[in-house]
């Protein structure tokens, strides 16, 4: 597992069912990362989180550029920290 959630895990950071129901997303998150199809993880989101769900259909048909743009955002910054 992460070191990053066995630490937050360790620190108490979550608790109970929430803990367990907060690592079985990421793990499907990891899984579906490996896979072929990006869509599934934007799918599963928009799905597990209405606020995530609205974002997407008020951006629908716009580039990840545009949609930086109308945050003030450096598309191209951002793409240079994810590596």
């Amino acid at each position: 597992m992460n070191p990053l959630f066995n630490a937050m895990q360790g620190a108490g950071m979550f608790g109970g069912s929430q803990n367990a129901s907060m690592m079985n997303t990421v793990q499907n998150i990891m899984n579906m990362a490996q896979g072929k199809d990006p869509n599934a993880i934007v799918n599963m989101m928009m799905q597990r989180n209405p606020q995530f769900a609205q974002f997407m259909r008020d951006h629908q048909g716009q580039t990840p550029e545009q949609v930086a743009a109308q945050y003030g955002l450096d598309y191209n910054q951002i793409r240079a920290m994810m590596g």
